[in-house]
Formats: structure tokens, sequence, C-alpha cells
């Protein structure tokens, strides 16, 4: 089998315009078109592609320390896509995270009790977070402004190895 053409990403055919969950089949059943340029790199693929106008589109980007990566837009920027892949900080004391924070969030160091701060809710639709103390005492996970985790405004671990899974649905957060 000969390999497919390639298609530019804003040639709105073989459901580049579609959605994933519209019709999965449909969708795979011709070569899924993903952009791939030399001269597309992590400093200039948001000036190239506005993340708002390709939601839930796949990129590769020529990133400078990786190689290729696959980057996906969550509709306000573009972000380095790999299910398996998470971005780890050790944090020490109250922190404030913001939707560049891809998931996993390691805590140690530090004497607790202290609180970290989620981002806003609408920023992280569809993404997790995980907390993880390696220290006694008590985190805090604090839901941004008046935006929620399973109905209440806080969560906490209150044990040293402790584990809270976030899931946020562009609303809310819910614990997994």
């Amino acid at each position: 089998m000969a390999r497919p053409a390639r298609i530019p990403i804003n040639s709105g055919t073989n459901g580049w315009d579609g959605e994933m969950d519209d019709n999965f089949v449909a969708i795979l059943d011709t070569p899924f078109p993903i952009h791939e340029s030399v001269t597309l790199t992590e400093a200039n693929v948001t000036a190239t592609f506005a993340p708002a106008a390709y939601d839930r589109c796949l990129v590769w980007v020529n990133h400078t320390v990786n190689g290729y990566m696959l980057y996906v837009s969550d509709g306000t920027q573009w972000l380095p896509f790999d299910p398996l892949r998470r971005i780890v900080r050790n944090v020490t004391g109250a922190t404030t995270f913001t939707n560049a924070e891809m998931a996993s969030i390691i805590t140690s160091g530090g004497t607790l009790p202290y609180t970290h701060t989620l981002p806003a809710a609408s920023t992280m639709k569809g993404r997790t977070m995980i907390f993880k103390t390696l220290v006694a005492g008590t985190l805090t996970i604090d839901a941004n402004g008046a935006e929620t985790i399973d109905g209440a405004l806080t969560a906490t671990i209150t044990v040293q190895y402790g584990v809270l899974r976030l899931y946020c649905d562009g609303t809310t957060w819910h614990t997994v």
C-alpha cells in the first residue's frame, strides 16, 4: 500500500473538522490528517495555528530537545500529547498551579500543612492532576475561586504517602 499524500491541516477533508467522538469509525476509515513540518516548532506552533481554531486537533512539532512530538490543542493552547507521559514537579510549599502543569505533581519535603490551588477548571477540561505526599501532615487542594472538588471547595490528603487524583470536566473537579 502506497503512503497517502499529505493533507494540509486546514483542508477540511478526511475528517479533520470532525471530532473523534462524532463517528470514530468513519474518521479512521481514511488516513488521519496530522500536520507535519520541519519548521513547526514548540516556539511557533501557537503563532502558526491558533489553538482556538484547532481545538482537539493534532500536529507533529519539531521539538528542539525531544525530536518530533505530537501536540494537541485544548482550545486555549498547544500541549505535548502522550497519555503515558506525566510532568512531575516536586513542591515544598504552598503553590498555585497553572494550566501548563500537565498532570502529576509529587509533593515532598517542606513541612505540612500547606495548600495547593488548582488552575481554573475551564482551562483544564479533560485533564487530570495527581498529588502525592511523601511526608506526614495535611495537604489541602483548593479549587479555583468558587469551583469545587466533588462538591466541596477543597480536598485533603492527611496521611503520609497519600494520593489524590483529580479529573476536570471543564467546570468542576472530580476525585478518581
